[in-house]
């Protein structure tokens, strides 16, 4: 079969409608599709060829918890194949594309992660790059040899998955700088309740003067200088004129 089934169509529907509560929670329901004997989303920094995350199904079958896995990771024939510029984000790539049997049983990646597990082909599919990192989606399988369905139904998963990733990726960027304008509003409120000359001694805090700097600057007494940092401590919920000059930076 070369095109994916009315049956594929409406299972890969069905994932699409979850994969924005966790694309990684829903790694069991592509292998099913693609009938994989292990499936794994992975983020590898394609710069310094480092492997920065994964998450695989079934979890045993995570290799990111190997040390010895990382040091011979850029060995991976996609990762090769991307690196040669035969690997295009969006469209699905399997070793045996790439490399052939002999190859594959001359490469320590190979030999000692994969082949004990049965591994004899893998059908991975890149998106989601920037200059830095991308993601790996891959299926792998103890045979070689993948359908133009097969391909098909990676090549639409991996696009829903690229947006959903998108999408969380926006999110989480938008909450952090609605935090960040929390602080900065909340921040803002406290400096307001001080006084004009509470005000004026934190910002000379804030330029690393000493309390005795401070008098001298304002010609007030040292224990003058003291009484109003208290104060100022109190109403912007500070312990030390650290906490209070970082107020003024935010």
């Amino acid at each position: 079969m070369n095109t994916p089934s009315a049956t594929d169509l409406r299972r890969v529907l069905d994932l699409v409608h979850d994969l924005d509560d966790g694309p990684e929670n829903e790694l069991a329901r592509m292998g099913a599709i693609l009938g994989s004997d292990m499936t794994t989303l992975s983020t590898v920094d394609h710069v310094e060829g480092r492997l920065v995350a994964a998450r695989s199904t079934p979890d045993e079958s995570n290799f990111i918890r190997v040390p010895s896995f990382h040091r011979v990771f850029t060995l991976h024939p996609g990762f090769a194949a991307f690196r040669a510029g035969a690997l295009r984000p969006g469209t699905s790539t399997a070793w045996s594309d790439v490399t052939n049997l002999r190859e594959l049983r001359r490469n320590p990646l190979y030999t000692d992660f994969f082949a004990p597990r049965g591994t004899r082909d893998q059908l991975l599919c890149v998106f989601r790059l920037n200059r830095r990192e991308g993601h790996l989606l891959s299926f792998n399988r103890s045979r070689r040899g993948w359908t133009g369905r097969d391909r098909a139904v990676v090549e639409l998963i991996s696009a829903h998955l690229a947006r959903a990733l998108a999408r969380r990726a926006e999110l989480t960027r938008l909450r952090r700088a609605l935090t960040r304008r929390d602080t900065l509003d909340a921040a803002a409120d406290r400096l307001a309740a001080l006084t004009p000359r509470e005000r004026e001694i934190v910002e000379e805090l804030g330029r690393g003067a000493s309390d005795r700097d401070i008098a001298r600057a304002l010609g007030i007494r040292e224990r003058t200088v003291h009484k109003h940092l208290e104060q100022a401590y109190r109403k912007l919920g500070v312990n030390s004129r650290t906490q209070a000059a970082a107020l003024l930076h935010d």
